[in-house]
């Protein structure tokens, strides 16, 4: 499982030179968490990133004007000029 992991060489010769089974299971399931961590920011990092060029470029997620709207009058999508 070590072996899919990317570490740097001192961290994967340590998981290779640990004899102990649960020691060796317990390094490698912190180095697991670490992984995951820097996922879950790289993940993050990326959403935020694609909703700031979304904003930027006026491209706004389904449903994103509809409190601009209510705000408005124009609930249902018709302004109200149109309808007088």
């Amino acid at each position: 499982m070590a072996s899919n992991l990317r570490l740097k060489i001192e961290e994967a010769q340590s998981v290779l030179e640990e004899e102990e089974p649960v020691a060796r299971l317990t390094l490698v399931s912190n180095l697991l968490s670490r992984e995951l961590q820097l996922a879950e920011m790289q993940a993050k990092i990326q959403n935020q990133a694609k909703e700031e060029m979304s904003r930027a470029s006026g491209v706004f997620p389904p449903g994103a004007d509809e409190g601009d709207k209510q705000e408005l009058g124009d609930i249902d999508g018709k302004s109200e000029e149109a309808t007088t």
